[in-house]
């Protein structure tokens, strides 16, 4: 079982769409931008070692110590 008390990505949606359910989805007036990942495999691989790391039981809190463009 897995519980969540604040959003990993808060304000991000992630959501698999062609171009005409993108547009769809744009017309709702709750998603303000969609930003096309280029990389789709990457992308899953992060998701999966994400769900990994979740489900080790380790905390998975804010990093406070970066600041935007820090590497």
């Amino acid at each position: 079982m897995m519980s969540s008390h604040v959003p990993l990505f808060a304000g991000y949606l992630f959501l698999m769409a062609d171009a005409k359910d993108r547009v769809t989805a744009l017309t709702t007036n709750r998603i303000v931008n969609a930003i096309k990942v280029e990389d789709q495999g990457q992308l899953g691989e992060t998701c999966v070692r994400f769900t990994k790391l979740i489900a080790t039981g380790a905390p998975v809190t804010p990093e406070d110590k970066l600041g935007p463009g820090d590497l």
